[in-house]
């Protein structure tokens, strides 16, 4: 059973400060903002097809914002 989280919001990510290595937030149903050691913070959505695990980069924070992710990828 998957694990459920609380969605992430636009302050959540905006205050967030990159650590010495690079890690995730996730927001739920696979959606997740990835935290780069430089401070870059990527939205990255995972998914299946064909039985396999991809990853989709969907965009850059702040030009990507949390208010527009709107749409809800289904769940795995």
């Amino acid at each position: 059973m998957a694990k459920k989280t609380k969605p992430l919001s636009d302050l959540e990510i905006k205050r967030i400060k990159y650590i010495d290595k690079e890690f995730k937030l996730y927001d739920g149903n696979n959606l997740y903002v990835v935290i780069h050691k430089n401070g870059s913070k990527y939205f990255r959505l995972d998914y299946k097809f064909n039985d396999k695990r991809r990853t989709l980069g969907i965009g850059v924070y702040p030009s990507i914002s949390i208010k527009i992710k709107g749409c809800q990828s289904p769940p795995f």
